[in-house]
């Protein structure tokens, strides 16, 4: 996931969840969910949960 500034297009950040080690991991193919807090992001990935800054 890569997060740009809606102003002037600058990337604000990348993220790359790695999962687990094994190619065929659960993890590997599972879906990333968004759901916005305020001036959060807060990403959703199995178990894993992320919190990302946003402007």
């Amino acid at each position: 996931m890569t997060a740009f500034a809606a102003a002037d297009g600058r990337r604000l950040w990348k993220f790359q969840d790695i999962g687990v080690q094994d190619p065929k991991g659960a993890t590997v193919g599972a879906p990333y969910r968004v759901l916005p807090a305020g001036k959060t992001a807060v990403v959703q990935r199995e178990r894993a949960f992320y919190a990302f800054p946003v402007e």
